[in-house]
Order: structure tokens, then C-alpha cells, then sequence
């Protein structure tokens, strides 16, 4: 079992401060902690910036780390252009897609489920505001993510 903590983690609704979540071997989400109750853990990697699941966009390709770039660079431009919040927009992006394709394992943060990890970098974290260096990493882009797409690229390929 690992954990990964940081400074905020959005569960695909609300922005979760100073908190982690635990994955076990499987690569499952098994634990998530409470909000502003941070202790170290063995194995405990803690990330300055928002870990969240990754992003979905219908109709689109989303195996590899180009594509979350991609789609944060359209996330940065819709925040820039039209004064968007941070906490609308990841929703969108993650919550709100995998709802409507009616895959409700992906796209947010919750026990026993592996949405596959991002962390944005580079944020405002004491504004929860975008900057233009901000960049997304990949923490572990879910293997069952993948099986699900090529399962159903009529959904995802365009």
C-alpha cells in the first residue's frame, strides 16, 4: 500500500485540503483521509498542488499524458477567457463527462475504484487559481481506464 497526499485533492465535487488518499496493491482506492488531518504514513509521497482524477473528454482519445495536457491547456483557456472558477471546471472535466457516458468509477475520487491520478502543479493554492505555468503530471494513469476505452472507443476515438 502507498499514499499520496497534498496540499489539496479534488474528489471530482469539492476540494479536499491537506488530506491523502491510500491506494493498496491492487492499485484501488482504499482509504481517503479527512480534510486538514494530514499525519505522515510509511510509503507517503506528499505533492505540492492538486491531485484529481484524470480528465475526460468525449469522443477523445485519452490514453496518454499528452492528452491530459491537452485538455488542461483547454481548461486554462476557458478559465482565462470566460472568468471560470477552478472547482467548475475540474467538475466538468472529470465528474460531469464520466456521468454522462455513464462511467461513474472514473472521474472522481472514491473508495475502491482507481479513476487514474493527475496532479496539477503550478496552481494558486491559496486563491485555488490557475497561472499560466500551471501543468499537469501524470501519478498513475488507471490500467482499467485504458481496458475500459479500448473496450469502448466508439465513446472515445474519433
Amino acid at each position: 500500500m502507498h499514499h499520496l497526499a497534498a496540499n489539496y485533492i479534488f474528489d471530482g465535487e469539492n476540494f479536499l485540503k491537506n488530506t491523502f488518499i491510500s491506494i493498496n496493491d491492487n492499485n484501488l482506492i482504499c482509504a481517503i483521509g479527512k480534510e486538514n488531518e494530514l499525519s505522515e504514513k510509511p510509503r507517503m509521497i506528499f505533492y505540492n498542488g492538486i491531485i484529481c482524477p484524470c480528465f475526460l473528454v468525449e469522443n477523445e482519445n485519452v490514453f496518454s499524458i499528452e492528452f491530459q495536457k491537452r485538455i488542461l491547456e483547454n481548461i486554462k483557456k476557458e478559465y482565462f477567457m470566460y472568468q471560470s472558477d477552478l472547482k467548475s471546471l475540474l467538475k466538468k472535466y472529470t465528474k460531469e463527462i464520466a456521468d454522462n457516458l455513464g462511467i461513474n468509477n472514473y472521474g472522481q475520487i472514491k473508495l475502491n475504484i482507481n479513476p487514474g491520478l493527475i496532479l496539477l502543479e503550478n496552481i494558486n493554492l491559496s486563491e485555488l487559481k490557475i497561472k499560466d505555468n500551471t501543468s499537469v503530471i501524470e501519478l498513475n494513469l488507471s490500467n482499467k481506464i485504458k481496458a475500459f476505452i479500448m473496450r469502448n472507443q466508439h465513446y472515445f476515438c474519433s
